[in-house]
């Protein structure tokens, strides 16, 4: 039996909650709210992370991982199918006026038509990685690679995530001050090595990275150096979190209902510095026990991942105009029902033989 990485395991869980938790809030508009759902920014990051880890780090087929990667973008079509369905429906929505080039635009993210479907955009980048792995991978196994991986890293964050946070800045001054002329420095992101998605490729190096030097290596026997880590695992947990919720309070307000309303969140350097924060909590307890329901939980994330927005859009529908109470306990229950909603409906699925892949 293939040996489980427990502190793995206990990321995807977490991450797969942080997303539940993120989307469809029923939080109130208050800044305590607001900074605890600038948290769950961490949540597609870790994945992002995790994938990095366990694909950078270990040996691989090319053909296989070729044939993985066409099977993820059929299964992301098929969802986006039965998301344009199920949507329609409970919106009451007509498509019989758009074209073929419309439908296609749709399955590539292009087109939303104003349907919660934006959540497809993670699954989205992920293939675009899968791609640009059967590159990456060769020569992240070469001599010298992983650090030359490293520059490349530094590179996306001093072109993508340092201007989108100094335009954050920028655009709060011009709305104190009219007078004041703000240069944007996010078009600098033209030069970006990785395109669009050049920010999820630096979660992705950067998990592979770490988890090569602390788990790989095992650079964490020493006990002293240990204690080191955590202490710096905390602060950066505590610093990227403050950081992002000030960048969000200068993009969107500190307070109010526009909670995930952060433009280019995953890009702020405060995300980076949280993920790693957690990301370096989770790996220096390796060693900690199995959780059976955890396991399971990580064993069926990419299926919650699809299938819990169809739950959070039926109850946001249906159910949130019936529920007065908000805030971070109400949202904390409706993340963790959800949760095991979308994880038992995955299940079921896995059992029928025609449909097990899909999830």
């Amino acid at each position: 039996m293939k040996k489980r990485i427990v502190y793995i395991d206990k990321l995807k869980a977490l991450a797969i909650f942080l997303i539940c938790f993120i989307h469809y809030t029923m939080l109130s508009p208050s800044c305590l709210d607001n900074f605890v759902d600038m948290f769950c920014f961490a949540g597609v990051s870790i994945f992002f992370m995790v994938n990095g880890a366990l694909l950078l780090n270990k040996n691989y087929s090319k053909s296989k991982h070729i044939k993985k990667t066409v099977n993820m973008l059929i299964v992301l079509f098929f969802w986006e199918i039965i998301s344009l369905i199920y949507f329609a429906a409970l919106y009451d929505r007509n498509f019989q006026n758009f074209s073929i080039k419309d439908i296609i635009s749709y399955f590539f993210g292009c087109i939303r038509w104003e349907l919660p479907t934006g959540h497809f955009w993670f699954v989205i980048a992920l293939v675009s990685i899968y791609l640009l792995f059967l590159i990456i991978k060769p020569f992240y196994d070469m001599p010298g690679g992983k650090k030359t991986l490293l520059q490349i890293i530094l590179l996306i964050v001093l072109l993508d995530f340092i201007p989108n946070d100094i335009d954050h800045i920028q655009n709060y001054m011009m709305q104190k001050n009219s007078e004041h002329i703000a240069i944007e420095f996010s078009m600098l992101d033209a030069y970006l090595p990785f395109g669009k998605y050049g920010y999820a490729f630096v979660y992705f190096a950067w998990g592979g990275l770490v988890h090569n030097c602390f788990y790989v290596e095992n650079r964490l026997k020493d006990s002293r150096y240990r204690k080191l880590v955590r202490r710096f695992a905390v602060f950066l947990i505590f610093v990227g979190w403050i950081y992002i919720y000030v960048m969000k309070g200068l993009a969107t307000g500190f307070y109010g209902e526009n909670f995930t309303n952060f433009p280019n969140g995953y890009a702020c350097c405060g995300t980076l510095l949280l993920a790693t924060g957690v990301y370096l909590s989770f790996l220096l307890n390796e060693n900690g026990k199995e959780i059976k329901a955890i396991n399971i939980i990580s064993d069926n994330t990419l299926g919650i991942y699809y299938i819990h927005c169809l739950f959070l859009a039926f109850i946001s529908y249906r159910l949130y105009p019936l529920i007065e109470e908000r805030g971070i306990i109400i949202n904390f229950i409706k993340a963790l029902i959800v949760l095991f909603l979308s994880l038992g409906t995955t299940i079921l699925i896995k059992k029928i033989p025609l449909l097990k892949k899909l999830v």
